[in-house]
């Protein structure tokens, strides 16, 4: 392992607590991530490791000068108006051919069970999902009682989930 009074000990030994410290600053974990990194690589890649009195606040001062520098690099970019490739939200260039595919196939059984469903059962549903009717409404203008439309729907999702079982 590392010698107990090296800095890359301390880190190891702290690292927790400069993650929870770095976390509490930055948004993003892969910024977190990389200060602590870039930590590591600092006390690491030092051509000689200095004596210190609070190894702990010196790892502490790192993080929040590679903090402070990562925030002024931020916004002197959004203040030259420059955006990082990262930040760019690129267009979602839309479903690859299997998922049009398999989308079409979908609407095209879903249409079928549609057509399938008892006239009733087609009508409730429509009333329900198409129109926004209410149990209540579309048992008024069929003139049967609640419980009825309930039974029905019941039915309905009964005979999608069978003729949509591939899907769920």
């Amino acid at each position: 392992m590392h010698p107990p009074n090296t800095l890359e000990h301390c880190y190891w030994k702290y690292r927790d607590e400069l993650y929870r410290y770095t976390r509490k600053s930055l948004a993003l974990q892969e910024d977190v991530e990389d200060i602590l990194q870039d930590t590591y690589i600092r006390i690491t890649s030092a051509p000689e490791n200095p004596e210190l009195a609070n190894p702990k606040a010196y790892l502490f001062t790192i993080v929040a000068n590679l903090i402070r520098d990562l925030l002024r690099k931020r916004l002197r970019q959004k203040e030259d108006g420059w955006i990082p490739v990262e930040d760019v939200g690129l267009e979602n260039p839309g479903p690859n051919p299997e998922q049009t595919f398999l989308g079409e196939q979908l609407r095209a059984d879903l249409l079928t069970a549609v057509e399938h469903l008892k006239p009733e059962h087609r009508n409730i549903f429509i009333m329900h999902k198409f129109e926004g009717l209410s149990r209540a409404e579309i048992a008024q203008k069929l003139k049967v009682n609640t419980r009825t439309i309930d039974r029905r729907m019941v039915d309905v999702v009964d005979h999608f989930r069978k003729r949509l079982r591939d899907y769920l």
